[in-house]
């Protein structure tokens, strides 16, 4: 083995990586092959839409619905953290101020939604049905980056509103809770090109033509 290290001949071993996306990159060849991470999206869409449409939504004993979310975001096996600020680990969030943010996804940790209970609003937020809504949000981003790679397919409309689209149209997400508290934020208001949209992204279809 050596003298076929020292000649630069094959020492017959074949590794590969693979990310956390799925995505495998082969270390003898340099290849880099992207269907492991490409899903069967209609068995996928299928699969979220009917377990999380299963979750029941209700207040716990506590007089929160915190447990509604945690069931709601285990259904489709993700995780939640209350440690919030690890975010900024992976991502940069820059739209809305971090008292302002109830909960986020990144990119970067798929698997994980964040939860921010230090958000200003959070005692009121979680005793009321804006917070199992807001789950539905930060999963609905969860399917998008899973069907398209990107929480911003090009869809000429913005992906805030997308998202919640997409949570009303196939998580039976309460649109008007969803845009009750837009006043702010307006690039989260739902439209019907946002509908439009999420229903692409639902039939994989993650841009569109720009001419």
């Amino acid at each position: 083995m050596e003298q076929k290290f020292l000649h630069g001949q094959d020492l017959g071993f074949h590794s590969t990586l693979r990310d956390a996306e799925g995505n495998v990159l082969d270390l003898y060849t340099g290849a880099f092959d992207l269907k492991s991470s490409q899903p069967d999206i209609p068995a996928l869409t299928a699969d979220w839409e009917n377990k999380i449409k299963a979750v029941p939504i209700q207040m716990g004993a506590d007089g929160t619905y915190l447990a509604s979310g945690e069931q709601l975001i285990a259904s489709v096996g993700l995780n939640v953290t209350y440690d919030y600020r690890s975010i900024y680990d992976h991502c940069t969030m820059t739209r809305l101020s971090e008292e302002r943010t109830l909960g986020a996804f990144c990119t970067a940790t798929p698997n994980l939604i964040y939860i921010n209970q230090n958000s200003s609003n959070w005692g009121n937020d979680v005793t009321t049905i804006h917070y199992p809504n807001t789950i539905k949000h930060g999963l609905a981003h969860a399917m998008i980056h899973r069907i398209c790679g990107a929480l911003q397919p090009a869809l000429r409309v913005d992906y805030e509103a997308l998202t919640s689209s997409y949570a009303v149209l196939y998580f039976d997400a309460d649109r008007g809770m969803l845009n009750s508290n837009v006043q702010n934020a307006p690039w989260y208001e739902m439209t019907e090109a946002s509908d439009t949209a999420a229903q692409l992204v639902h039939d994989g279809h993650c841009s569109i033509s720009t001419d």
